[in-house]
Protein backbone atom coordinates (compact mmCIF):
# COMPACT_ATOMS: atom_id res chain seq x y z
CA UNK A 1 0.00 0.00 0.00
CA UNK A 2 1.36 3.27 -0.90
CA UNK A 3 0.46 4.33 2.91
CA UNK A 4 3.65 7.21 2.59
CA UNK A 5 1.90 8.84 -0.37
CA UNK A 6 -1.56 9.64 1.50
CA UNK A 7 -2.55 13.28 2.14
CA UNK A 8 -1.61 15.44 5.09
CA UNK A 9 1.46 13.82 7.30
CA UNK A 10 1.93 10.02 7.42
CA UNK A 11 3.04 9.52 10.63
CA UNK A 12 3.42 5.58 11.29
CA UNK A 13 2.87 2.25 10.78
CA UNK A 14 1.44 -0.57 13.81
CA UNK A 15 1.07 -3.80 13.03
CA UNK A 16 -1.91 -5.09 15.18
CA UNK A 17 -2.02 -8.71 15.80
CA UNK A 18 -1.04 -11.29 18.00
CA UNK A 19 2.81 -11.49 19.42
CA UNK A 20 3.29 -14.50 17.57
CA UNK A 21 2.68 -13.08 13.93
CA UNK A 22 5.48 -10.47 13.90
CA UNK A 23 8.43 -11.65 11.82
CA UNK A 24 11.77 -12.08 13.99
CA UNK A 25 15.28 -10.27 13.11
CA UNK A 26 15.89 -13.74 11.08
CA UNK A 27 12.66 -13.49 9.16
CA UNK A 28 13.31 -9.91 8.70
CA UNK A 29 16.64 -10.01 6.98
CA UNK A 30 15.52 -12.89 4.93
CA UNK A 31 13.33 -10.84 3.26
CA UNK A 32 15.65 -7.81 2.71
CA UNK A 33 17.77 -10.41 0.87
CA UNK A 34 15.10 -11.35 -1.11
CA UNK A 35 14.06 -7.80 -1.75
CA UNK A 36 17.73 -6.65 -2.80
CA UNK A 37 17.91 -9.88 -5.45
CA UNK A 38 14.06 -9.09 -6.93
CA UNK A 39 14.59 -5.59 -7.08
CA UNK A 40 11.68 -4.66 -5.14
CA UNK A 41 11.10 -1.63 -3.43
CA UNK A 42 10.49 -2.53 -0.07
CA UNK A 43 10.88 -6.12 1.70
CA UNK A 44 8.42 -5.36 4.66
CA UNK A 45 5.98 -2.56 6.09
CA UNK A 46 9.37 -2.06 8.63
CA UNK A 47 11.66 -1.43 5.76
CA UNK A 48 8.67 1.11 3.80
CA UNK A 49 9.01 2.99 7.43
CA UNK A 50 12.80 3.17 7.23
CA UNK A 51 13.21 4.58 3.71
CA UNK A 52 10.27 6.84 4.58
CA UNK A 53 10.93 8.11 8.22
CA UNK A 54 8.02 7.33 9.52
CA UNK A 55 7.70 5.59 12.64
CA UNK A 56 7.01 1.33 12.86
CA UNK A 57 5.54 -0.07 15.92
CA UNK A 58 4.55 -4.19 16.53
CA UNK A 59 1.47 -3.88 18.71
CA UNK A 60 -0.28 -6.76 20.79
CA UNK A 61 -3.73 -6.71 19.72
CA UNK A 62 -4.29 -7.91 23.88
CA UNK A 63 -2.62 -4.79 24.47
CA UNK A 64 -5.34 -1.86 23.38
CA UNK A 65 -3.87 0.26 26.43
CA UNK A 66 -0.25 0.72 24.35
CA UNK A 67 -1.76 1.26 21.08
CA UNK A 68 -3.74 4.61 22.48
CA UNK A 69 -0.21 5.29 24.09
CA UNK A 70 1.45 5.22 20.98
CA UNK A 71 -1.55 6.77 18.70
CA UNK A 72 -0.86 9.85 21.15
CA UNK A 73 2.77 10.01 21.34
CA UNK A 74 2.83 10.30 17.51
CA UNK A 75 -0.07 12.98 17.73
CA UNK A 76 -1.88 10.88 15.08
CA UNK A 77 -5.60 12.31 14.06
CA UNK A 78 -6.55 9.48 11.99
CA UNK A 79 -6.12 5.78 11.55
CA UNK A 80 -5.86 3.89 8.40
CA UNK A 81 -6.71 -0.24 9.08
CA UNK A 82 -6.25 -2.86 6.69
CA UNK A 83 -6.50 -6.75 6.98
CA UNK A 84 -5.91 -6.35 10.79
CA UNK A 85 -7.51 -7.92 14.18
CA UNK A 86 -10.26 -6.09 15.39
CA UNK A 87 -9.43 -2.64 16.80
CA UNK A 88 -11.23 -1.82 20.18
CA UNK A 89 -12.80 2.12 19.24
CA UNK A 90 -11.77 3.07 22.83
CA UNK A 91 -8.05 3.26 22.06
CA UNK A 92 -9.10 5.54 19.25
CA UNK A 93 -11.03 8.21 20.89
CA UNK A 94 -8.07 10.57 21.52
CA UNK A 95 -7.95 10.49 17.10
CA UNK A 96 -9.72 13.88 15.99
CA UNK A 97 -11.22 11.77 12.81
CA UNK A 98 -11.20 8.68 14.36
CA UNK A 99 -10.57 5.66 12.22
CA UNK A 100 -11.50 4.28 8.43
CA UNK A 101 -10.85 0.99 7.45
CA UNK A 102 -10.48 -0.87 3.62
CA UNK A 103 -12.66 -3.58 3.33
CA UNK A 104 -12.44 -5.87 -0.25
CA UNK A 105 -16.08 -6.13 -0.47
CA UNK A 106 -19.08 -3.91 -1.73
CA UNK A 107 -20.49 -3.31 1.80
CA UNK A 108 -22.60 -4.03 3.63
CA UNK A 109 -22.19 -7.68 1.57
CA UNK A 110 -19.38 -10.06 2.53
CA UNK A 111 -18.50 -8.48 5.96
CA UNK A 112 -15.81 -10.67 7.45
CA UNK A 113 -12.79 -11.28 7.65
CA UNK A 114 -12.79 -13.77 4.33
CA UNK A 115 -14.34 -11.64 1.66
CA UNK A 116 -12.13 -12.35 -1.27
CA UNK A 117 -12.27 -16.04 -0.44
CA UNK A 118 -16.36 -15.77 -0.43
CA UNK A 119 -16.88 -13.88 -3.42
CA UNK A 120 -14.70 -15.98 -5.46
CA UNK A 121 -16.66 -19.38 -4.09
CA UNK A 122 -20.36 -17.56 -4.44
CA UNK A 123 -19.18 -17.11 -8.13
CA UNK A 124 -19.46 -12.91 -8.13
CA UNK A 125 -19.41 -11.75 -11.97
CA UNK A 126 -18.25 -8.24 -9.76
CA UNK A 127 -16.16 -7.73 -6.86
CA UNK A 128 -15.78 -4.42 -4.71
CA UNK A 129 -13.90 -2.44 -2.64
CA UNK A 130 -15.22 -0.14 0.21
CA UNK A 131 -13.55 2.99 2.29
CA UNK A 132 -16.00 2.66 5.79
CA UNK A 133 -15.63 4.17 9.12
CA UNK A 134 -14.10 2.25 11.70
CA UNK A 135 -16.96 1.30 14.66
CA UNK A 136 -17.75 -1.43 17.34
CA UNK A 137 -19.36 -3.53 14.51
CA UNK A 138 -17.62 -5.25 12.60
CA UNK A 139 -17.37 -4.04 8.86
CA UNK A 140 -20.65 -2.22 10.00
CA UNK A 141 -19.34 1.29 10.30
CA UNK A 142 -20.93 4.33 7.70
CA UNK A 143 -19.80 3.82 4.06
CA UNK A 144 -17.22 6.62 2.54
CA UNK A 145 -16.82 5.14 -0.58
CA UNK A 146 -16.44 1.99 -2.65
CA UNK A 147 -15.87 0.59 -6.37
CA UNK A 148 -16.69 -2.70 -8.21
CA UNK A 149 -14.50 -4.17 -10.90
CA UNK A 150 -14.62 -7.50 -13.23
CA UNK A 151 -11.33 -8.90 -12.26
CA UNK A 152 -9.79 -11.33 -14.45
CA UNK A 153 -9.62 -15.19 -13.61
CA UNK A 154 -6.77 -17.13 -12.22
CA UNK A 155 -5.75 -14.49 -9.96
CA UNK A 156 -3.74 -15.86 -7.21
CA UNK A 157 -4.84 -13.97 -3.80
CA UNK A 158 -1.62 -11.52 -3.70
CA UNK A 159 -2.80 -10.57 -7.40
CA UNK A 160 -6.30 -10.05 -6.13
CA UNK A 161 -5.68 -7.90 -2.92
CA UNK A 162 -2.94 -6.00 -5.11
CA UNK A 163 -5.85 -5.45 -7.92
CA UNK A 164 -8.64 -4.37 -5.52
CA UNK A 165 -6.60 -2.67 -2.34
CA UNK A 166 -3.46 -1.80 -3.73
CA UNK A 167 -4.48 0.18 -6.56
CA UNK A 168 -8.49 0.66 -6.12
CA UNK A 169 -8.41 1.14 -2.57
CA UNK A 170 -5.56 3.55 -2.60
CA UNK A 171 -6.86 5.51 -4.75
CA UNK A 172 -10.25 5.53 -2.25
CA UNK A 173 -8.44 6.11 0.62
CA UNK A 174 -6.81 9.12 -0.48
CA UNK A 175 -9.97 10.58 -1.98
CA UNK A 176 -11.35 10.47 1.43
CA UNK A 177 -8.90 11.83 3.36
CA UNK A 178 -8.44 14.64 1.31
CA UNK A 179 -12.59 14.85 1.56
CA UNK A 180 -12.37 14.43 5.55
CA UNK A 181 -9.57 17.09 6.07
CA UNK A 182 -12.04 19.31 4.06
CA UNK A 183 -15.02 18.31 5.55
CA UNK A 184 -16.96 17.32 2.37
CA UNK A 185 -17.23 14.19 3.50
CA UNK A 186 -20.97 12.55 3.21
CA UNK A 187 -20.73 8.80 5.19
CA UNK A 188 -23.93 6.66 4.39
CA UNK A 189 -25.41 4.29 6.81
CA UNK A 190 -25.18 0.73 5.82
CA UNK A 191 -28.03 -1.22 5.18
CA UNK A 192 -28.53 -5.39 5.92
CA UNK A 193 -26.25 -7.25 4.37
CA UNK A 194 -27.55 -9.70 1.71
CA UNK A 195 -24.95 -12.66 1.91
CA UNK A 196 -23.44 -14.68 4.68
CA UNK A 197 -20.39 -13.70 7.40
CA UNK A 198 -17.60 -14.10 5.34
CA UNK A 199 -15.60 -16.38 8.01
CA UNK A 200 -12.13 -17.68 7.47
CA UNK A 201 -12.55 -21.31 6.64
CA UNK A 202 -9.17 -23.83 7.22
CA UNK A 203 -7.80 -26.27 5.06
CA UNK A 204 -9.52 -28.98 6.69
CA UNK A 205 -12.79 -27.48 6.67
CA UNK A 206 -13.55 -26.79 2.91
CA UNK A 207 -14.88 -29.77 1.83
CA UNK A 208 -17.83 -29.76 4.47
CA UNK A 209 -17.95 -25.90 3.99
CA UNK A 210 -17.56 -25.69 0.28
CA UNK A 211 -18.23 -29.28 -1.23
CA UNK A 212 -16.66 -30.06 -4.71
CA UNK A 213 -19.81 -30.76 -5.69
CA UNK A 214 -21.40 -27.54 -5.60
CA UNK A 215 -18.89 -25.69 -7.96
CA UNK A 216 -18.25 -25.17 -11.77
CA UNK A 217 -15.17 -25.23 -13.38
CA UNK A 218 -14.32 -21.93 -13.24
CA UNK A 219 -15.53 -21.20 -9.97
CA UNK A 220 -12.62 -23.99 -9.35
CA UNK A 221 -9.79 -22.97 -11.05
CA UNK A 222 -10.31 -19.33 -9.52
CA UNK A 223 -10.41 -20.82 -6.15
CA UNK A 224 -7.15 -23.08 -6.66
CA UNK A 225 -5.32 -20.40 -8.14
CA UNK A 226 -6.15 -17.94 -4.98
CA UNK A 227 -4.81 -20.57 -2.94
CA UNK A 228 -1.77 -21.42 -4.81
CA UNK A 229 -2.16 -24.97 -4.07
CA UNK A 230 -4.92 -27.20 -3.50
CA UNK A 231 -6.04 -28.10 -0.05
CA UNK A 232 -5.78 -31.76 0.89
CA UNK A 233 -8.72 -33.73 1.04
CA UNK A 234 -10.79 -31.48 -0.64
CA UNK A 235 -10.41 -33.06 -4.51
CA UNK A 236 -10.23 -36.57 -3.61
CA UNK A 237 -6.77 -37.32 -4.48
CA UNK A 238 -5.85 -40.79 -3.50
CA UNK A 239 -2.84 -42.99 -2.94
CA UNK A 240 0.83 -41.93 -3.38
CA UNK A 241 -0.10 -38.20 -5.03
CA UNK A 242 -1.98 -37.37 -2.31
CA UNK A 243 0.99 -36.35 -0.57
CA UNK A 244 2.34 -33.78 -2.96
CA UNK A 245 1.49 -30.62 -3.50
CA UNK A 246 -0.53 -29.81 -6.27
CA UNK A 247 -1.51 -26.74 -8.02
CA UNK A 248 -3.59 -25.60 -11.17
CA UNK A 249 -1.76 -25.77 -14.65
CA UNK A 250 -4.43 -25.46 -16.95
CA UNK A 251 -7.96 -24.70 -17.50
CA UNK A 252 -9.80 -26.46 -20.74
CA UNK A 253 -13.55 -24.74 -20.74
CA UNK A 254 -15.95 -26.83 -22.07
CA UNK A 255 -18.56 -26.39 -25.14
CA UNK A 256 -21.10 -23.71 -24.22
CA UNK A 257 -23.56 -25.98 -25.15
CA UNK A 258 -25.00 -28.47 -22.17
CA UNK A 259 -23.71 -32.26 -21.89
CA UNK A 260 -26.21 -34.60 -22.19
CA UNK A 261 -26.54 -37.92 -20.82
CA UNK A 262 -27.87 -40.44 -23.49
CA UNK A 263 -28.91 -43.29 -21.19
CA UNK A 264 -31.77 -40.56 -19.60
CA UNK A 265 -31.74 -37.73 -21.88
CA UNK A 266 -30.85 -35.77 -18.96
CA UNK A 267 -28.29 -33.48 -18.78
CA UNK A 268 -25.20 -33.96 -16.63
CA UNK A 269 -26.09 -32.89 -12.91
CA UNK A 270 -23.54 -30.89 -11.35
CA UNK A 271 -22.16 -32.74 -8.84
CA UNK A 272 -20.79 -34.99 -11.36
CA UNK A 273 -16.94 -34.47 -11.19
CA UNK A 274 -14.21 -37.04 -11.99
CA UNK A 275 -11.09 -37.51 -10.67
CA UNK A 276 -8.35 -38.60 -12.61
CA UNK A 277 -4.48 -39.57 -12.23
CA UNK A 278 -2.23 -39.69 -14.89
CA UNK A 279 1.54 -39.71 -14.24
CA UNK A 280 2.10 -36.58 -12.57
CA UNK A 281 -1.19 -34.47 -13.76
CA UNK A 282 -4.44 -34.87 -11.74
CA UNK A 283 -6.72 -34.54 -14.52
CA UNK A 284 -10.29 -32.81 -12.52
CA UNK A 285 -13.25 -33.15 -15.55
CA UNK A 286 -16.49 -31.82 -15.37
CA UNK A 287 -19.62 -30.91 -17.60
CA UNK A 288 -18.51 -27.34 -17.35
CA UNK A 289 -14.50 -27.49 -18.17
CA UNK A 290 -11.53 -29.63 -17.20
CA UNK A 291 -8.79 -28.78 -15.01
CA UNK A 292 -5.09 -29.79 -15.16
CA UNK A 293 -2.95 -29.67 -11.77
CA UNK A 294 0.28 -30.73 -11.54
CA UNK A 295 3.49 -30.98 -8.58
CA UNK A 296 3.73 -27.85 -7.37
CA UNK A 297 7.57 -28.95 -7.44
CA UNK A 298 7.69 -28.70 -11.87
CA UNK A 299 6.36 -25.27 -11.82
CA UNK A 300 10.19 -24.38 -12.24
CA UNK A 301 11.17 -26.97 -14.53
CA UNK A 302 8.40 -26.42 -17.02
CA UNK A 303 9.28 -22.57 -16.74
CA UNK A 304 12.58 -23.08 -18.11
CA UNK A 305 11.57 -25.30 -20.54
CA UNK A 306 9.33 -22.73 -22.05
CA UNK A 307 11.65 -20.37 -21.91
CA UNK A 308 14.48 -22.20 -23.83
CA UNK A 309 11.80 -23.01 -26.13
CA UNK A 310 10.54 -19.62 -26.82
CA UNK A 311 14.10 -18.39 -27.22
CA UNK A 312 14.72 -20.55 -29.55
CA UNK A 313 11.53 -19.77 -31.25
CA UNK A 314 12.74 -16.50 -31.30
CA UNK A 315 16.09 -17.55 -33.33
CA UNK A 316 14.39 -19.47 -35.93
CA UNK A 317 12.24 -16.38 -36.63
CA UNK A 318 14.76 -14.07 -37.12
CA UNK A 319 12.73 -11.59 -34.32
CA UNK A 320 10.81 -11.59 -31.00
CA UNK A 321 7.40 -12.72 -30.74
CA UNK A 322 4.52 -10.64 -30.65
CA UNK A 323 1.61 -11.87 -28.50
CA UNK A 324 -1.37 -9.74 -27.99
CA UNK A 325 -2.74 -10.44 -24.01
CA UNK A 326 -5.46 -8.70 -22.54
CA UNK A 327 -8.60 -9.44 -19.56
Amino acid sequence: MAFADFPGTPTGVIVWDSVSAFPGRLSEHIRRVRCLLSGKRYASLKHLCEQHNLHYLECDKRDPAALQNTLKKWDAELVVTSGCAIVPMHALSDLRFGGINLHPSKLPDWRGANPLFWQLASEQTEMGVTVHVLSDKIDGGEVLAQSTIEPPDGLSRQQLTELLEGEIGVTLLKDCIQAMAAGTQKPLVQIASSTPYARRVADKELSEALPLATLKANTLWNLLCFYGYAPKDWLGITAWRRKLQWVAYKLTPADAHPQVDASTNQSIRQEDWQVDTKGLQVILTHPSGKITMIPKRLIPVIQLFNKITKSQGNRKSGGPSVVSAGR
